[in-house]
């Protein structure tokens, strides 16, 4: 059973109870506190120990700012000079707030106070585009959705056999952003591939960027042509 409270840092803490154990993490939103909990509860069923998120133990922007360069040179794709710039400034007007405190409203102050600093609708969209990539970035990788972000929107997921653990079980290759729908693009065994090579990568961030380009009807259409199947988990 499930348990999730509201802290007065305006966290969310989720405890977990099921089959003896209980396990506990903390979240910036309700909906990845919901989540984490129902994919807690599966892991316990199947005898695996629930996924930490990393997010939740961080308090403050500037450490998720920092966490997210680290991913990224993780995966050899260290930010650039522009991306750096803008994350560095980022770090310094944000990196002290409370990670809750980063909400609509408080982007909307910062978008305004650089429009009157000057900086163009162009500054602007990449700035508050930056803010939302790294919160994104967190909520897929950290909080417990996928294992890498591999860029460009493609993911790995780590899926573990029957009756065995993640760690020597399957690998899944994933398209997905938060505001569209997620792809499963391909599966092997971690004995099969230890990795994914150069070309295969650019090949696979080539085709989550199509599929993520879809709209309603587009994914419609493939479907009726049988270039995708649309599978239904829990009646969604």
């Amino acid at each position: 059973m499930a348990s999730i409270r509201k802290q007065e840092a305006g966290t969310w803490r989720v405890q977990v109870r099921r089959k003896g154990r209980s396990v506990s993490e903390n979240f910036i939103r309700y909906e990845d506190a919901k989540r984490w909990a129902v994919d807690a509860e599966r892991q316990i069923d199947r005898g695996e120990t629930p996924t930490v998120s990393r997010v939740g133990k961080l308090k403050t922007f500037g450490e998720l700012i920092d966490l997210h360069i680290s991913d990224m040179k993780e995966v050899g794709k260290a930010p650039g000079r522009s991306k750096s710039a803008t994350l560095k400034m980022l770090k310094h007007e944000l990196g002290d707030l409370n990670m809750v405190e980063v909400d609509r409203e408080r982007i909307v102050k910062f978008g305004r106070a650089l429009a009157k600093e000057g900086a163009g609708p162009v500054t602007l969209s990449m700035d508050i585009g930056a803010i939302k990539l790294v919160i994104q970035h967190a909520a897929a990788v950290h909080e417990g959705r996928f294992d890498a972000d591999l860029g460009g929107g493609a993911f790995k997921q780590r899926v573990a056999r029957a009756g065995g653990g993640k760690s020597g079980g399957l690998r899944t290759l994933i398209a997905f952003r938060v505001d569209a729908s997620c792809f499963f693009v391909y599966g092997f065994a971690k004995n099969d591939m230890a990795n994914v090579t150069k070309k295969a990568l650019e090949a696979l961030q080539d085709y989550a960027t199509l599929l993520l380009s879809y709209d309603e009807h587009a994914r419609a259409q493939s479907v009726a042509q049988g270039e995708l199947v649309e599978l239904e988990v829990d009646g969604d």
